[in-house]
């Protein structure tokens, strides 16, 4: 999710990939809550580490459903796909080691953020 990438010059634009870019967060946040709420109820004390969510799978897999559950009519069939989603969520697990830290290392190049600007022709 990347806010920086704009897709024009407008003021009118640049608040339309803002809020849409806040909708998009608030809706993976929400389907990350539901994960890890799933995750708690079905514990498993025998496990050498913690497990959370992996947020690339969690947002490649939202990505991959949110049409389909959008445009579906049926209420049951909408609500099977979610489940559908979250059980492919919960398939991918990261386990959560402890003493794990590696410095990050930054882009410093001069076009980071550049706008998304293309013709339509």
């Amino acid at each position: 999710m990347h806010i920086e990438n704009i897709s024009g010059r407008k003021k009118v634009i640049i608040e339309q990939d803002f809020y849409a870019q806040i909708l998009l967060f608030n809706m993976v946040e929400d389907l990350k809550n539901d994960a890890n709420k799933q995750l708690e109820e079905n514990k498993n004390k025998d496990l050498k580490y913690e497990y959370k969510v992996n947020m690339n799978i969690l947002i490649g897999t939202f990505k991959e459903y949110i049409i389909k559950i959008a445009v579906e009519d049926d209420d049951l069939k909408r609500k099977q796909l979610y489940e559908y989603m979250l059980g492919e969520i919960m398939e991918n697990l990261v386990p959560i080691r402890p003493g794990r830290t590696f410095p990050r290392t930054f882009y410093k190049g001069r076009n980071k953020a550049r706008l998304n600007i293309r013709r339509n022709s």
